[in-house]
């Protein structure tokens, strides 16, 4: 796959619960299915969109992928930073 910060990627994980409510992942799908088969599967799926369409194009608008790549906090809604590029940048910077 390339790296191309113009584009992501939406991955699907098969997770079952066993009767102890331990979470199992079963498999990882880099194209998922966004096709709904029930009414609880569309609400998920739509909010899975709304959440992404949030980050990628976030409401105070496109961000300036030259210089800031992480968006602000509000736009991420209950998505999670693991990696921040913003300081992986400036770390970059001064030690150059």
């Amino acid at each position: 796959m390339s790296n191309d910060r113009h584009c992501f990627e939406c991955y699907g994980y098969d997770i079952i619960i066993d009767d102890e409510l331990k979470p199992w992942l079963i498999e990882v799908n880099a194209s998922p299915s966004m096709t709904a088969t029930t009414t609880n599967d569309r609400i998920l799926k739509y909010n899975l969109f709304e959440n992404i369409l949030s980050v990628v194009l976030p409401p105070s608008g496109i961000p300036d992928a030259r210089w800031k790549k992480t968006p602000n906090a509000n736009a991420l809604g209950d998505f999670e930073t693991l990696i921040d590029e913003d300081s992986v940048l400036k770390e970059g910077l001064s030690n150059a």
